[in-house]
């Protein structure tokens, strides 16, 4: 090849221009203008999360099964008002006292049940009411309640606990004494030969 022959470009098996180093294209060919890339699908936006609803202006609560509780008492009254504080909407209110209310019941049951058995040790411990005569003084008791009482005073020593109270016992056994033994007999037989226990002093009782 002489100096004014010019180089024939390099061509495939068909015969066809190959692209250049440079261009990436057919060489008798011009450039072609790069196309706009298509913007990127824009993402969904999240939906608008409403807000709160906030505390209504007065809490409506549901009676709580097995609390025990008393939808207009003292301590209902007082945790609406902190609800309310807190912003918390009716159903975030319910919940709370649906769960904090049995709590509550048991922590006051097992108060209580341990003042009744403090009182009960305290009658057994007593020199005037219990040791050796402590069923002899409950029947006294008994006596006097089943000659003065009602059901319903029963009931209220029975289900407040008050039957174990020392003094309640020391009282009722002073009444039968003042009274006079002979008014409390029945047929032959005398306090010391009917046998008393606690359970016939009140229902429930811790005394046994």
């Amino acid at each position: 090849m002489t100096e004014t022959e010019t180089e024939t470009p390099e061509t495939n098996n068909e015969g066809q221009v190959a692209d250049s180093l440079l261009t990436g294209q057919d060489a008798g060919q011009q450039p072609q203008e790069q196309q706009p890339q298509e913007a990127p699908a824009q993402q969904e936006q999240p939906a608008e999360v409403s807000e709160p609803e906030g505390a209504p202006e007065s809490y409506e609560f549901q009676a709580i099964e097995g609390a025990d509780l008393e939808i207009d008492s003292a301590p209902v009254q007082a945790f609406s008002e902190a609800a309310k504080e807190l912003g918390l909407t009716q159903d975030q209110a319910q919940s709370v006292l649906n769960k904090v209310a049995p709590a509550l019941r048991q922590q006051n049951e097992e108060y209580v049940n341990n003042i009744r058995s403090e009182w009960v040790e305290a009658v057994k411990a007593d020199p005037e009411i219990g040791g050796d005569k402590l069923q002899e003084n409950l029947g006294k008791a008994v006596r006097v309640l089943d000659a003065y009482g009602s059901p319903e005073l029963n009931e209220i020593l029975g289900t407040s606990g008050l039957g174990d109270n020392l003094s309640i016992i020391k009282f009722l056994n002073r009444v039968y004494h003042d009274i006079g033994e002979d008014r409390f007999l029945t047929g032959s037989q005398t306090d010391k030969e009917q046998p008393f226990s606690a359970q016939d002093f009140y229902n429930n009782s811790k005394m046994n």
